[in-house]
């Protein structure tokens, strides 16, 4: 069974690893998925009311470190299956500012843990 943490972007550590404002307290482990989520604000074009928000997954990742109350995440290598054969493809770079080759991250952002609780036996 598993379960999702909310969570926000403590400070972005350098181009694969972010700090988390949760951690052990909160029942977050190391190896823990996580998704880093942007918000795009919808208006309407015609009155340029604002219509809301939707949440988009922005960046996969996974816990590296926890501590009692951050974790630390880094960029997850992606795989693909090719002809029976798995090919890591390279990590994708964050960053906090506008570059093509960078998936923007910045504090504050809002993230998912997705927990695996292991199964009390009976």
């Amino acid at each position: 069974m598993s379960r999702e943490v909310e969570a926000s972007v403590a400070n972005v550590l350098d181009s694969y690893r972010v700090a988390l404002n949760v951690g052990a307290t909160e029942g977050v482990s190391v190896g823990d998925h996580v998704t880093l989520w942007r918000e795009v604000e919808v208006t309407d074009p015609q009155t340029g009311e604002r219509l809301g928000a939707v949440r988009i997954d922005n960046i996969g990742m996974e816990l590296k470190e926890v501590q009692d109350r951050l974790s630390v995440a880094s960029v997850r290598a992606g795989k693909t299956l090719f002809a029976n054969f798995a090919f890591t493809t390279p990590r994708r770079r964050i960053g906090t500012g506008d570059a093509e080759d960078r998936v923007v991250v910045r504090v504050g952002d809002a993230a998912t843990i997705y927990v695996e609780d292991l199964k009390e036996e009976s």
